[in-house]
């Protein structure tokens, strides 16, 4: 088949898992003998090109999306209005499908690309959307706990309103986590069309994951991510101080990611703290072999966070918060209340004593090859 990728962030760019997930996919596809196409974006502030990743050929443009968050909020809200009803990406990516012709296409984050992208693609092409964050439900595609009612204001509505015209071409939605799919569905969008909820695709199966032998005495927790406030690391490095001091000298933090963040919590220098900073996937998953459990603190919604598949993968214990689609990953008893910094103490302090059968959920991961049969075939 003949498929043309839709993802706003493509290799080298990234900044979350769902960069990793949609180049897993296209690099799968191509493995399978697939002709693939990518269309992302590139700094504004850089010359626009065709380049090639993997022998997968990557049309970019020009888009201001790389560096929004350096610019003012106004600008900002102007931006993402401007994104919506770009005619301009709209011709852009009219022109490359025609181009194309393909059999198929695979939509992803969109925020850049311009949501008339999707009805670029016209009625005749097969057109599959991944969702992999509420960015079709509100701008920021971020949704705080506590603060859950900012998608019922007047001004999300009208956005949810467009966004649901803007995708009435899609012919088949996959969803990590039924959560996710479910309140897309709450909130008017994809009730026509197809609809899968299926775990993001992961490289390896469990029984293909050489495990690390434990050979330390220090039981390692670690958390792999932005060093966000949304993502509750204040939180995490106050639960884990809250720890018995008895227990705390037996086990260390690691923090593996960056942030705006960074720099005050390096400023702490607590013993019991390792800040390791960025690290690349590969060595991100050599860190997370040699610890003993990884911890999801987040303070906002999270759909199907990658880094709890790898500590699955891995066998490893996951304690994270009661929020979006982890219940669906992680064991009741491993989940703790959002903010409760002493839920989050009591959940760690439990899990030193337990054994890693006792609280392993039964999760079906999917690889990669299995993951594309399965949408191909929806």
């Amino acid at each position: 088949m003949k498929i043309v990728i839709l993802n706003n962030l493509y290799a080298p760019y990234k900044r979350g898992g769902a960069e990793v997930i949609m180049e897993r996919i296209a690099n799968g596809l191509k493995n399978m003998g697939h002709d693939i196409t990518v269309v992302s974006t590139r700094s504004y502030f850089k010359k626009c090109a065709r380049e090639s990743t993997n022998n997968i050929p990557v049309a970019r443009f020009r888009s201001l999306f790389h560096d929004l968050n350096k610019m003012p909020k106004i600008f900002r809200l102007i931006w993402h209005f401007l994104d919506i009803i770009s005619v301009k990406k709209f011709f852009y990516l009219k022109k490359n499908i025609r181009k194309q012709k393909p059999d198929l296409v695979i939509s992803a984050n969109m925020k850049g690309l311009g949501y008339l992208s999707w009805l670029a693609v016209g009625k005749k092409i097969k057109l599959i959307h991944i969702l992999h964050d509420i960015n079709l439900l509100h701008p920021s595609g971020l949704m705080y706990w506590g603060k859950e009612k900012i998608l019922n204001k007047f001004t999300s509505n009208v956005y949810q309103l467009i966004c649901a015209y803007a995708t009435r071409n899609v012919d088949a939605v996959i969803s990590p986590s039924k959560w996710l799919l479910d309140i897309h569905q709450d909130y008017g969008l994809f009730k026509r069309c197809k609809k899968l909820v299926l775990a993001n695709p992961q490289l390896k199966q469990e029984s293909d994951v050489t495990m690390f032998t434990k050979n330390h005495d220090t039981f390692k927790f670690i958390y792999i991510g932005q060093l966000e406030e949304h993502k509750g690391i204040d939180i995490l490095i106050k639960a884990f101080d809250n720890l018995d001091t008895k227990i705390k000298t037996k086990c260390k933090l690691q923090l593996v990611g960056t942030g705006s963040l960074e720099m005050k919590i390096r400023s702490l220098k607590m013993n019991f703290l390792d800040v390791l900073g960025y690290k690349e996937h590969p060595e991100a998953m050599e860190i997370l072999k040699t610890c003993d459990s990884l911890v999801m603190p987040s303070l906002c919604y999270e759909n199907s966070p990658t880094a709890i598949y790898e500590a699955i993968l891995f066998n490893k214990f996951v304690i994270a918060s009661r929020l979006g689609g982890i219940p669906e990953l992680v064991d009741d008893s491993c989940l703790f209340e959002p903010g409760d910094t002493d839920d989050l103490t009591d959940k760690m302090t439990k899990i030193l004593s337990l054994d890693n059968s006792i609280i392993k959920k039964n999760t079906t991961i999917p690889t990669v090859s299995q993951y594309i049969s399965r949408i191909l075939t929806i």
